[in-house]
């Protein structure tokens, strides 16, 4: 862990220790939550690319959140943020927020209504993108 902003840029730290600790409880969870979704990906034998899925998964996180494997690196990034505790350090889970949900989820989300249709628009109108 190499927090140059907290150093650098001592004016702009926004969470100071003992509470930068938080952050751990978010890359656990992160962690946890991608790792967990991951599996249930694997064990149903679907795809993690951009291509035609082999199945439609509404068990385990994903009957929170239509996209735990991403939820869970957003919070990863985020418990790192917080170890930091510097405002700089908060643009990139910003940045990895804006460029998964426009590059990544909704192209995948055409897929997957392309695929399976009725079913997939019922499950997206009853499950939350994120959170």
């Amino acid at each position: 862990m190499n927090p140059i902003p907290y150093f650098l840029f001592p004016k702009l730290n926004i969470i100071h220790f003992p509470y930068t600790l938080f952050g751990i409880i978010f890359i656990t969870s992160g962690y946890y939550i991608m790792n967990y979704s991951s599996k249930i990906f694997n064990k149903k034998e679907t795809t993690f690319l951009l291509e035609k899925p082999k199945t439609f998964i509404q068990t385990g996180f994903y009957k929170k959140t239509r996209n735990p494997m991403y939820l869970g690196m957003l919070f990863m990034i985020l418990g790192e943020s917080i170890l930091f505790g510097n405002i700089l350090s908060f643009i990139i889970p910003i940045f990895f927020y804006s460029l998964i949900n426009f590059f990544c989820i909704i192209p995948e989300e055409k897929i997957m209504e392309k695929t399976f249709k009725k079913e997939y628009i019922k499950y997206k109108n009853k499950v939350r993108r994120w959170i």
